[in-house]
This record gives structure tokens, sequence and C-alpha cells, in this order.
């Protein structure tokens, strides 16, 4: 960014005196002429997704050349959270995968085995672990940050009477866990889990003594509630809730759909997919393509979501030691 000697100037004078004089050296701003002059280098940029075969890319080169488009992302946004750049490794007995850092092959996506989150999205429908009916399934919350342990919300369409929840826990269960209901009808978007205001009110704290809990309360009428931990009443490793029931009488309002789950912290491991394989757009197609492009950057988005730091620094081992690529430009998951 280049500053006018004018705006320079303005900026020298602001930063050496009182406020009285301050005041007395405003910098007008002309719009005309402005005092900012805007580097265009690198503005346009675009991503370049492993959902669309290599054909519909080189279709696209001429638009992408005119429009002055220099830097573009590899696997995606969201959906690298869920991408394995590398096909050749191992899964853990946990889920874990570890991708070989000299031998690489097409890469892959996973499904999250220890998902509490409700997905809806493209046409990518799963129910949340937590409340599936398997109890092979299971959310695994991992304390990522002791000040704020794993916890999870339920959010239904409007308010509802609510009397008694039963938690069926895995192997790493609490001594005691937080039941809390939402004050007020609505919690803006984003929702009670990042709500910026903590609207929660502690209904009660209940004391876990056996693999499975159930807890009678107070008839209570809300759209939201949340299950919260305290670090200290945790295994080190974490939370595991299997199956998740909330009781209106005698109806347990998480058997079907109508609700959405939000789980914080949850710990990765995955699965490949079997409804999504051969995709044909992996990372070494993409370095080809981008190569017949003048000025074209790499911009790499690394799995924050099913894979780990050690899978990421693998794929700069590869790109840039093994293969000579040096790619400078590198986002630890997408939105973080």
């Amino acid at each position: 960014m280049n500053i006018s000697p004018l705006f320079a100037g303005a900026l020298s004078v602001l930063a050496g005196v009182g406020t009285a004089l301050a005041a007395q050296n405003a910098v007008i701003v002309d719009d005309l002429h402005p005092g900012v002059v805007i580097d265009k280098q690198n503005m346009m940029a675009a991503d370049l997704a492993i959902w669309n075969p290599p054909s519909r890319y080189y279709d696209m080169t001429s638009a992408l050349v005119d429009g002055g488009y220099t830097l573009f992302r590899f696997p995606n946004g969201s959906l690298s959270n869920d991408y394995h750049w590398n096909g050749i490794g191992s899964y853990d007995s946990t889920g874990l995968w570890t991708a070989d850092t000299t031998k690489w092959a097409r890469g892959f996506l996973g499904e999250t085995i220890y998902r509490g989150t409700t997905k809806d999205n493209y046409g990518f429908v799963r129910r949340s672990h937590l409340a599936d009916g398997k109890k092979e399934t299971m959310w695994w919350g991992e304390i990522l940050d002791p000040v704020d342990p794993p916890w999870i919300v339920v959010e239904f369409p409007e308010k509802m009477n609510l009397d008694s929840l039963q938690i069926d826990w895995g192997e790493l269960r609490p001594k005691a866990f937080e039941f809390a209901y939402w004050t007020e009808d609505y919690a803006e978007y984003p929702g009670v889990h990042q709500a910026l205001e903590n609207k929660l009110k502690t209904e009660s704290v209940v004391r876990v003594n056996s693999e499975t809990t159930k807890y009678k309360f107070a008839q209570i009428r809300t759209r939201y509630v949340a299950i919260r931990f305290k670090t200290p009443d945790l295994p080190s490793k974490g939370v595991q809730i299997r199956e998740m029931k909330l009781f209106s009488g005698e109806s347990d309002l998480l058997e079907g759909n109508n609700y959405k789950f939000y789980a914080m912290s949850t710990r990765n491991g995955d699965k490949a997919r079997t409804d999504w394989t051969d995709i044909k757009w992996d990372f070494e197609e993409f370095m080809k393509y981008i190569k017949t492009l003048p000025n074209a950057q790499a911009v790499i988005c690394v799995n924050a979501g099913t894979g780990t730091s050690k899978e990421a620094a693998a794929w700069v081992r590869y790109a840039n030691k093994v293969k000579g690529y040096n790619i400078r430009q590198w986002q630890i998951g997408n939105e973080l």
C-alpha cells in the first residue's frame, strides 16, 4: 500500500502533537484524488474445488486469465476439513489418519466417526451420533482448551415442554454435568453455541454414577438446552456420549429429526466415505493446472476438521521439499 506525501505528512503531525493541535491538522479526503493507492496484485482469487472434474477448469482457463485471477485455493473451504490430501497412509485404532511423507496417491474424503453436530447441507444429511439410535456410535468431546471444555446444545424449531433426560455414556464419562436452558425465545444467529451474550440458565448440576444417567426435573419450556461440563469433572481424554434422549412426558423429542445438535470440541477421527470416491481433481492435478496460468499461486487449505497437525505438516513437506513447489500460502482449516 502506497501513501501519498500529503497523507504521510498529516500522519506524522498527528503522531507528534497533542489532541488540540491534532484537530487542526485533519486530513481532507478528496474522492477524486484518493490518498491511498491500492495494490491490485493478487487481488483476484478463486476456489478450485474438488467436486469439479479437471475438464471444467481447463474450459474456464481463458475466463480466469482474462479476469486477472492469480490466487487459487485447493481443495475448497469447508470441504477441506474432510479431505485427506494423500491416499497413502493408515488409520490408527481411534480413527486418526497418518499420511505418508514421501509417497503420494490421490486423496479422499473422510466422514467423522465422533460427530455430534447434525449435518444437512448440499444433499449431505446425517443425524447426530448423540441421538441416532445406535449405541455403537458416539460423540467424543475432547478437551482442546481447559477454559472452554466440550459441550453440546440442542435447538428446537419452537419452544417445547421438557421434563426429563437420559444419557448413555461411553467409556469416558464425567463426574457431573450441568443441565441448562436458554431463557429467551430466540437466540440470534449463529445461535446459543456461539452467542456473544450467554443467556443459559442452569437448571441443575447432575451427578454421574453409572454408565446411564436418568434425570427427572420440574417441567421447563424452552427452545434451547445445553449439556455443559467443567474440566475438573472430565477424564483427561474428554467425554463420550453414545445416546441422549430428551422427554416431554413419554415422548422422546430426539427420536425424529425436528431439531439440531451442535457439539463443540469434537475429537478428530474418521473413516473413508464410500458415497463420494474417485475424486480426480487431486493435489497433483491442481498443481499441474495452475502452472499453465500466468502468475498463478497456490493457496492450500489443510484439514483442521478430521485431520491433524501431523497430517498438515506432511503435506507441507511433500509439497515443498519432495516436489519443490515452494507453496508459501497455507490456511489452517476454513473460516477459523
